[in-house]
């Protein structure tokens, strides 16, 4: 495509011949993944190249550019193990830059004559025209989950190229640092773009953030010129800068109005082009001697070889990270028997395992962890993740979490039982950690496996199995509603999990105490706590109460937000059989009440929740 403006995140041009100038186009165990070649739309470029990934959306589809069977590059859709061609707007080249979770692609198209390039936006089969500022070219980077896009066009003239946002069917010029050009390359959710601006004079570019109408410089690590080419919704930034001299340029990871350093693989060069909500960073880095390009994973404060994370034999050099997901997954491209490929990371591991070992442990990435209790032949097992929208329909009343599913296989044999141990996110869960169960899915049905208690301190759910398919870390449902009354009582009765913990869950929405007002909560005449509210802690946007072991309680509630009464009150001895309800007041005036009947530990299903309703006078309704 001979008319795409330069500067773009990722020019497959620039990225074909493997160039690595900067303005060319918490410490846990070690990942690993295994690889997924996207394969090609039929053909090669002269130069090599079958196919490269750009983008992916937390559903695991991909698009980039493949060559198509008359060597020119088209952009592609990869989804659910098929490739698709998008087309071109009639000429012959098209790229595709960046995917939404709706599916929504972004990239550029040469138009019939391949004289002109325009942004498009891929969405229902449709390729749409995003049009220019009043210029000739333009080309979209990205896209977020509004729907909003950020590239870069000419305006009227063709003299320039400026940075663009496109939201609502209008392509707004973002204006520049004070120089001639910019380029858009990210956006997040909230609508904050970050890219690259020539400053004033033109002498050098700086790496922008553009939010709420106003492009802000980034500065440099020391160096001439910056730029930033993703942003996650937390607001952090990756992307490269020159070091002091300008003899060398680093990916940089900018985060609260620092910038900072991420070094290389052992070269002069590197770049991040994506960054996860879980700060998981992805990108390039030349090794010693800057001939060789390698693609990196940065995490913990560490920058991975991904090469040194995928399996030894598999045949790949993984070139250049160009996008990861929220579950892990990472999008690039790479040579694959000799000619460059688009791949598709996804964690999980292959490990073998011996013949005759007994009660033998293997770890397959850092979330699974087996033990065997006797292998009569060995073999090698895998554990691959499993994306929520590839999961079959969850357990009844139960939520699988995303990032702790994994399909295990093997060809070892094996007797007695294996014990599956899966990590968990404890920041992805809404309910109290001991809650969690680990399902096996089997002959299309879950079976819950878990062994208690749960191991909170490591952060894992095991359980044993004599089989192998896909198991899965799950979190129980339960119904809430929501009270606008300032008055509220609710009645529970034998609200239980399947363990026989009784989880009492409701939402309150009534005024926030001031920090020095005093909640108390009395059984029957006894009090059992009052403090003053600027004690409680502020939590998640859910409440419950967790009743465990029968004897003590963690008391929830949320009168505006969460408040999470610290004491654990004993229940040993009250009788409700009277109907008294735990009474809540606020500096002494009744507010809302909690009710329990018949608690007792013998498991049986969560039923759905009972609620009185009272009026601001307190009177029932």
């Amino acid at each position: 495509m001979k008319k795409l403006l330069t500067g773009s995140k990722v020019s497959v041009f620039s990225m074909l011949m493997l160039t690595i100038l900067l303005f060319a186009a918490t410490a846990s165990a070690q990942p690993s993944y295994l690889v997924t070649d996207l394969g090609g739309l039929g053909g090669t470029t002269s130069v090599g190249t079958t196919s490269f990934g750009e983008g992916i959306n937390d559903s695991g589809q991909v698009t980039g550019q493949a060559a198509i069977t008359s060597g020119y590059i088209h952009a592609f859709l990869y989804s659910s193990g098929t490739m698709t061609d998008l087309g071109t707007f009639g000429g012959t080249t098209s790229v595709g830059s960046g995917i939404n979770n709706s599916g929504q692609i972004v990239g550029a198209a040469e138009l019939t004559g391949d004289t002109v390039v325009h942004a498009f936006l891929y969405s229902g089969g449709i390729m749409a025209d995003l049009g220019t500022l009043g210029g000739t070219n333009s080309e979209a980077q990205a896209i977020n989950n509004s729907g909003q896009i950020v590239g870069e066009a000419n305006p009227t003239g063709d003299t320039v190229q400026h940075a663009f946002l496109y939201s609502g069917g209008i392509m707004a010029d973002l204006g520049t640092l004070g120089g001639t050009n910019s380029f858009g390359f990210g956006i997040n959710t909230s609508g904050r773009i970050v890219g690259v601006s020539d400053l004033t004079g033109d002498a050098a570019s700086h790496a922008f953030l553009y939010s709420g109408g106003i492009m802000s410089d980034l500065g440099t690590l020391g160096g001439s010129g910056s730029r930033a080419n993703g942003i996650n919704d937390s607001g952090q930034i990756v992307g490269s800068s020159y070091l002091t001299g300008d003899a060398a340029s680093h990916a940089i990871l900018y985060s609260g109005g620092t910038m900072t350093d991420l070094g290389t693989l052992s070269g002069d060069f590197s770049t991040a082009f994506g960054i996860n909500n879980s700060g998981l960073i992805v990108g390039t880095s030349t090794l010693t001697g800057d001939t060789v390009q390698h693609a990196f994973l940065y995490s913990g404060g560490t920058m991975y070889d991904l090469n040194n994370l995928i399996p030894s034999s598999s045949g790949w050099v993984l070139i250049a990270g160009q996008g990861i997901n929220t579950a892990g997954q990472i999008v690039g491209g790479g040579t694959f028997n000799g000619t460059v490929h688009a791949f598709l990371l996804t964690p999980g591991a292959v490990v073998s395992v011996p013949t005759g070992a007994t009660n033998f442990s293997v770890a397959l990435g850092p979330q699974v962890n087996l033990t065997f209790s006797d292998i009569v032949s060995g073999g090698t097992v895998t554990a691959i993740m499993v994306l929520p929208g590839n999961l079959p329909v969850p357990p009844t009343n139960f939520t699988l979490l995303g990032g702790s599913s994994y399909d295990i296989t093997t060809d070892a044999t094996f007797t007695g039982q294996v014990e599956v141990c899966i990590g968990y996110d404890p920041t992805k869960i809404t309910v109290p950690e001991p809650l969690l169960r680990l399902y096996h899915y089997s002959s299309g049905i879950w079976t819950d496996i878990t062994q208690l208690p749960v191991d909170t301190i490591n952060k894992r759910v095991c359980g044993l199995t004599s089989s192998f398919s896909i198991f899965a870390v799950a979190e129980p449902i339960y119904t809430s509603e929501s009270l606008s009354v300032r008055y509220a009582a609710v009645q529970f009765s034998n609200k239980q999990d399947t363990m026989g913990n009784v989880l009492l869950w409701a939402d309150f929405k009534v005024p926030l105490p001031a920090a020095s007002d005093v909640i108390t909560g009395t059984f029957d005449g006894v009090t059992l706590f009052s403090a003053p509210f600027s004690q409680f802690k502020h939590v998640l946007p859910n409440v419950y109460w967790y009743f465990e072991n029968g004897d003590s309680v963690t008391i929830d509630f949320k009168l505006g937000q969460i408040i999470v009464i610290t004491p654990r009150i004993s229940l040993a001895g009250l009788d409700n059989s009277n109907g008294v309800d735990v009474q809540f007041t606020l500096n002494g005036s009744t507010g809302m009440e909690i009710g329990f009947q018949n608690i007792t530990m013998t498991p049986e299903p969560i039923n759905r929740l009972v609620y009185r309703r009272h009026d601001i006078c307190g009177n029932p309704l």
